[in-house]
């Protein structure tokens, strides 16, 4: 494990123990992080630099914190003067480059929403919990958290409750003796960030293997639906479940929209009885979306939600024209 890996971890675990926002002083970040690695995440704004004072060990006794408050700069060095509780020591002039920090979490949130393509917006759950938004990989929907403090069994209902609708990944810098469920998984957030020079970077790969490890594969296969992998429902040959689910899970078909009247017209075609589409009652539309209340009514109360997760309406909010059979999700 290199330096700055170390120093992210440091990082990390410190600021598991505040709240945001976290002031901090440049001694503290000098114990965590490298001077690039400061520039870095000053540059990607997750370090905000407060000018007027900063909090630091007394440079004259070395026993007391002070507040050193910034009066000037003379030949680019920085002028504070200070006050220690020693009576001995009292008023002092200091001169340096010192600095606090302020660290916003909802900032780092954002940083890694961006960074990881995530869509929706931040959300802030708690004072340490952040959801950070979706995004599609191999054809399923992955959500993702952040959570900065060591609280992941605090949370996992609600990872848990997140998963139904889709797979969910939390980045945590803590490992914890907890198992999820099958639909959720964690990741450090420090195996994600490079820090090369002064940029910060993101390891898209080992991303998208936590999403793979986490979306199972959906399929229809010899009368049975699984979705993640699992089988939650099973349909008889010939049916018109078992007919349209053959047809739109195709492997010319799937993760493709599939139109209402492409898939009337196929059952049509497959079934003995014909579907007269023409009259309002039997509309396209209509028939798809009681065939799809049909496979739920064939699930559990416990599984029936997945269906949703395998098989996706298509076209615009309202005006659904289609269903989707998503490979992953």
């Amino acid at each position: 494990m290199g330096d700055r890996t170390l120093g992210m971890m440091r990082f990390f675990q410190a600021l598991a123990l505040g709240k945001s926002p976290l002031y901090c002083s440049s001694e503290d970040l000098a114990d965590w992080l490298d001077d690039k690695s400061i520039v870095a995440l000053e540059k990607a704004k997750l370090l905000e630099r407060e000018e007027k004072s900063v909090s630091m060990s007394c440079p004259a006794c070395g026993e007391h914190m002070v507040e050193l408050e910034y009066r000037s700069t003379v030949k680019g060095v920085r002028q504070y003067i200070g006050r220690c509780d020693d009576p001995a020591t009292g008023t002092f002039d200091e001169s340096g480059n010192h600095f606090s920090y302020k660290i916003v979490f909802e900032n780092i949130a954002r940083f890694f929403a961006k960074s990881l393509g995530l869509k929706e917006g931040v959300q802030e759950h708690a004072n340490d919990l952040y959801r950070l938004g979706t995004v599609k990989v191999h054809g399923g929907v992955v959500r993702c958290f952040l959570l900065f403090s060591d609280t992941l069994p605090k949370h996992k209902n609600l990872f848990e409750e997140s998963s139904k609708s889709a797979s969910t990944i939390v980045i945590n810098p803590f490992t914890a003796p907890i198992s999820f469920i099958d639909s959720v998984t964690t990741v450090d957030p420090t195996e994600l960030i490079t820090i090369s020079g002064k940029t910060i970077t993101f390891n898209k790969e080992l991303f998208n293997q936590a999403a793979e490890k986490v979306l199972g594969q959906n399929f229809y296969q010899n009368g049975t639906l699984y979705v993640r992998g699992n089988s939650i429902a099973s349909f008889n040959e010939g049916t018109r479940e078992d007919i349209v689910l053959s047809f739109i899970s195709s492997p010319d078909r799937i993760n493709k929209s599939v139109s209402y009247k492409d898939i009337l017209a196929h059952y049509n075609m497959t079934s003995a009885s014909v579907v007269r589409s023409g009259k309002k009652a039997f509309g396209a539309d209509q028939w798809c979306h009681q065939l799809m209340s049909d496979v739920r009514s064939k699930c559990t109360d416990k599984t029936r939600h997945l269906v949703d997760i395998a098989i996706h309406s298509s076209g615009k909010k309202s005006q659904e024209n289609g269903l989707i059979f998503v490979s992953r999700g």
